[in-house]
């Protein structure tokens, strides 16, 4: 492990890491174009997730998961269309079939499994590999000069345990976790130099900093070493002064190779996909009162006790927020909705959130500047991938239910290009019974699995959803913004810089291990 890797590791298990810096102007990472104009305390984001400076989120233009979001809505309305026809067809067998008694026996057989072919879905590839780009323009269309810090952070390996190498451990050791994503390099280019940056977590500080024909500089400090790093991840600092009429471009481009993962032990989890055997459903799954527990208590004081969390200056409330009135309310009718015995069961209640919020909401391609608040998205019936996601952590709030971000890139539903992209990660707790038959420590006996509402990926990982950052816990609720913030600090004199992010894909994609199809299917209690 490295060292860099044990500080957020210890972030994340409960280690109080430094003060993050305060942050000036910036734009989001996930931003197609904005316009970098003086010192403002605001977060801004890309429509699928991004946000920005001090503890505000503001969005940039939209991109990320609108594809997404657009392929779920559309299927739906075409499955709709198809539905209608076929039930017109029935209905003309039925009325015009002599033997009708026989035809009602045949239809029973096979009803439900033609009806289940008739949902929408999304078709995603076991694995997957490619090379992924981003690429950060600036121009300078004013009259002075214009100093300016880019951050980008450093990805990370994704495990089915987070970042971590142990799935679980037991009275034989650890289980090893799987890797779901190895990020192989990880370079830039900017003036014609190409910049390898090493994926060990070794870092370099400004003062060993790689100078370029420009004057800029680029180096990646460790995470929380001081100014001159990014308090939430180990990044990536390009810093320059750009004159009139100059453009600045830098690319940093990762090679990935991924595959699915699914954190979900049900008839309906798809088969082709890995996990299965360490899943999760409502028998296996333990209390609320568990979630407290395991993990030695840590994943419920940092992400399930706190009932607000992320702060927007711009609305004046917080993103997360299981207070309000129409949030308990949707936690109420949730758990009603549930079997009496299953009113303190933690998997059947995120799932029943989860159903809720997808039979619920419409994903709103002209999502406002600013980001929702989970229950502003749940008065406005409608969000975008971070708003949703805002939503379902809200509820789950609620239930003490730990909950926390992961952001990233999504590839487009023709599976060539990326948009910027934000999710939710939740931990669920094994029962008692279930981790002794495993062998699994109690204390370590849970899931960390993810969850994209807007999607429909019910605790499954897919290679087309790059992830860039796993929110760590902060007790000055500084990370995500500062995450969001990653975009750039601008200091100028007269000068007005024009910013242009792009994501696409430098080679491949390449899918291996065939295809699966998620459709759109609530779970029953």
């Amino acid at each position: 492990m490295t060292s860099s890797q044990s500080t957020r590791r210890g972030a994340r298990r409960g280690g109080a890491p430094p003060p993050t810096p305060r942050l000036h102007a910036t734009t989001s990472p996930f931003s197609r174009s904005s316009s970098v104009v003086p010192a403002t305390s605001g977060v801004t984001r890309g429509r699928s997730g991004g946000a920005a400076a001090g503890r505000g989120v503001r969005k940039g233009a939209k991109g990320g998961s609108s594809k997404s979001g657009e392929f779920r809505r559309t299927g739906l309305r075409k499955g709709k269309i198809r539905n209608l026809i076929f039930v017109g067809v029935i209905a003309f067998a039925f009325l015009f079939t002599p033997a009708q008694e026989q035809l009602f026996e045949a239809w029973s057989d096979i009803r439900d499994e033609v009806m289940d072919q008739l949902k929408p879905g999304r078709e995603y590839p076991v694995e997957a590999s490619y090379s992924v780009a981003r690429t950060v323009t600036y121009e300078n269309d004013g009259f002075g000069n214009v100093d300016v810090v880019q951050r980008i952070p450093v990805p990370e390996l994704r495990t089915s345990k987070g970042i971590s190498g142990n799935q679980f451990h037991g009275d034989g050791g650890p289980f090893d976790a799987s890797l779901l994503q190895d990020v192989t390099a990880f370079r830039l280019e900017s003036e014609g130099q190409v910049i390898s940056v090493p994926m060990d977590g070794t870092a370099r500080a400004i003062g060993d900093a790689i100078s370029l024909p420009s004057g800029a500089i680029i180096y990646w400090p460790a995470a929380d070493s001081g100014d001159d790093s990014c308090g939430y991840s180990q990044c990536v600092r390009w810093e320059f002064t750009i004159h009139p009429g100059e453009t600045m471009v830098l690319s940093a481009e990762s090679d990935v190779v991924g595959k699915s993962w699914t954190w979900w032990d049900h008839d309906n989890s798809p088969s082709e996909v890995d996990g299965q055997s360490w899943a999760i459903n409502s028998d296996s799954s333990g209390t609320f009162a568990d979630s407290k527990m395991r993990g030695f208590g840590q994943y419920w004081s940092q992400f399930g006790q706190h009932e607000t969390t992320v702060w927007s200056d711009n609305y004046q409330k917080y993103l997360i927020d299981a207070t309000q009135e129409n949030v308990i309310q949707a936690a109420t009718d949730i758990s009603a909705s549930l079997p009496e015995d299953m009113h303190d069961n933690a998997y059947a209640f995120a799932r029943a959130a989860f159903d809720f919020l997808i039979d619920t909401l419409e994903y709103d391609k002209n999502a406002p500047l600013y980001a929702r608040s989970g229950p502003d998205c749940l008065a406005a019936g409608k969000g975008d991938c971070d708003e949703q996601s805002n939503a379902w952590m809200s509820i789950l709030r609620v239930k003490e239910i730990p909950t926390w971000y992961e952001f990233g890139a999504l590839l487009d539903t023709k599976k060539n290009s990326w948009e910027g992209h934000g999710w939710a990660n939740v931990m669920l707790p094994f029962n008692d019974a279930w981790c002794s038959e495993n062998g699994v420590n109690l204390n370590d006996c849970y899931i960390e699995g993810s969850v994209d509402v807007v999607n429909n990926k019910w605790l499954l990982h897919t290679p087309t959803a790059y992830s860039e950052w796993i929110e760590v816990f902060d007790p000055e609720d500084e990370f995500v913004s500062e995450y969001y913030a990653s975009g750039s600090t601008v200091t100028y004199a007269g000068g007005h810089v024009n910013r242009v992010v792009t994501l696409e894909t430098t080679s491949g994609p390449v899918f291996n291990g065939g295809t699966y199809t998620v459709k759109v299917n609530p779970e029953e209690f």
